[in-house]
């Protein structure tokens, strides 16, 4: 009985690592991701921006040439 919680420790200890080398990389990577998404909500919002700035100019184009 003995023997066993002596093999038993490090076992554990080595599972207590690799959970914590585990949630490390999880949360490295969900760190990068959340990089990724904020940056693509920013080109998302430069691309509506621009789409928006365009919109009224080709409208007030297309009136005043019907007016001509």
């Amino acid at each position: 009985m003995v023997e066993i919680l002596l093999f038993d420790r490090p076992r554990t200890a080595l599972e207590k690592y690799r959970y914590e080398q585990s949630l490390e990389h999880t949360g490295w990577f969900i760190e990068k991701l959340e990089k990724e998404l904020e940056a693509y909500y920013e080109h998302v919002a430069q691309y509506e921006k621009g789409k928006e700035d365009a919109q009224p100019d080709s409208l007030n184009n297309n009136t005043g040439e019907k007016n001509r």
